[in-house]
């Protein structure tokens, strides 16, 4: 005879772990409230000649993921420099998601917990 083992409240445990999954990778106000922090941050820390890059940043990611973009042709070899021109990397994107981390990664672990704890009930 196989021993039997029943356990109770397996479809509520499953249904609270999809629903607490649907959650957990969504930061409060969407990702385009993380993308318009950086783009902030991004925009007064981009080198001002002529504004034209810092005007350029737009954000523009989807469900699952934060992005923003510089969209004038110059806006990656400034980012990330060009030896070959004597350009010096000024990492403005780069800057701006790591001095902006703590506001939009503490807001995120908020929205965590609370979930959670709501999930536990």
């Amino acid at each position: 005879m196989t021993p039997e083992v029943e356990i109770e409240g397996v479809s509520e445990t499953t249904s609270s772990l999809n629903a607490l999954g649907d959650e957990v990778g969504k930061p409060p106000g969407g990702w385009g409230a993380v993308e318009q922090i950086v783009l902030m941050a991004a925009r007064a820390g981009a080198p001002k000649r002529t504004g034209r890059l810092a005007a350029s940043g737009q954000a523009g990611g989807n469900p699952e993921q934060a992005q923003a973009t510089f969209t004038v042709p110059y806006a990656n070899p400034i980012h990330w420099g060009w030896p070959a021109r004597n350009i010096k990397p000024q990492p403005f994107l780069t800057n701006a998601v790591r001095t902006t981390e703590p506001v939009w990664a503490a807001a995120y672990e908020r929205k965590l917990q609370d979930t959670i704890d709501k999930e536990q009930g």
